[in-house]
C-alpha cells in the first residue's frame, strides 16, 4: 500500500511539473507574481462599443453576423450577436461574477451551451483573472508564458512582450478545454479564434473594417 501511495505521489508530481503544450520549447523561469495588465488584456481600456465580424460553428449549426461589445458597468460588458439579416442570436451581459441572458436563439438556449459561452467570454475579457496573481513563468525571446489559476480554472497565457500583445491562451478542462489564438493585430485588436476541440464549438472574430 505504501509503495502504491508513493508511486501515485511521484506520478502526480511528474504530471504537475510538465511544461504545458502552449509553452513547448520555452525555458522555465520559476514562480512569480504579476498584475493582470502584464497579460495585455484586449479590452482593458475599452470605453466604447467595438464591432466584430463573427462566425460561430456549433455541431451542424453555423451563424455569421456582427458581435457588438460594449462596456455595461464597472468590470462588466454587454455582448450582442446579430446575423447580417437582423436576427439576434444572443444578447448577454457579463461581469466578474454575473451573467445575464437578455436573449438567446433557441438552438443555443441550453444550460450547458450558455455556461460555455459565459466561461469563454469571461476568459476573453479576462474577467476571471485576479488583478494580481501568482504564476509559473516561461520565456523564449520576445515570448513570455504564464500559467495561473483563474476564478474558474487553470489557464495558460502566451504574450509577446516586445509588442505588448496577448498571443494565445489554453484553458484546461476534461470536456470544455478551450483554445484561444490571436493573429493579425489591426487597430489594437487581433483576429480571434476560440475553439473547443472536444465539443465542436468554434468562434472566429475579426474587428469590422470601415469601408
Amino acid at each position: 500500500m505504501r509503495t502504491l501511495s508513493l508511486f501515485i505521489g511521484l506520478l502526480f508530481i511528474a504530471l504537475s511539473s510538465c511544461t504545458p503544450s502552449l509553452f513547448k520549447g520555452m525555458a522555465k523561469e520559476g514562480k512569480t507574481t504579476i498584475k493582470r495588465g502584464e497579460l495585455f488584456p484586449l479590452f482593458g481600456d475599452c470605453d466604447s462599443s467595438i464591432v466584430f465580424d463573427t462566425k460561430i460553428d456549433y455541431k451542424t449549426n453555423s451563424f455569421s453576423g456582427m458581435l457588438v461589445m460594449a462596456p455595461a458597468d464597472s468590470n462588466a460588458y454587454r455582448l450582442a450577436f446579430t446575423s447580417y439579416f437582423g436576427l439576434t442570436v444572443f444578447d448577454f451581459e457579463i461581469g466578474e461574477k454575473s451573467f445575464v441572458v437578455h436573449h438567446c436563439l433557441e438552438q443555443l438556449d441550453r444550460k450547458a451551451v450558455l455556461s460555455i459561452f459565459e466561461q469563454d467570454f469571461r476568459t476573453l475579457l479576462m474577467l476571471n483573472v485576479p488583478s494580481q496573481c501568482k504564476v509559473k513563468k516561461y520565456s523564449e525571446g520576445a515570448l513570455t508564458g504564464y500559467k495561473l489559476k483563474t476564478t474558474d480554472g487553470k489557464c495558460c497565457y502566451l504574450t509577446n512582450t516586445s509588442r505588448k500583445q496577448w498571443a494565445a491562451a489554453d484553458k484546461s478542462g476534461m470536456i470544455t478545454a478551450l483554445e484561444v489564438r490571436m493573429s493579425n493585430y489591426e487597430a489594437g485588436f487581433p483576429k480571434i479564434e476560440m475553439n473547443h476541440p472536444k465539443l465542436g464549438l468554434r468562434m472566429e472574430m475579426e474587428i469590422m473594417k470601415e469601408e
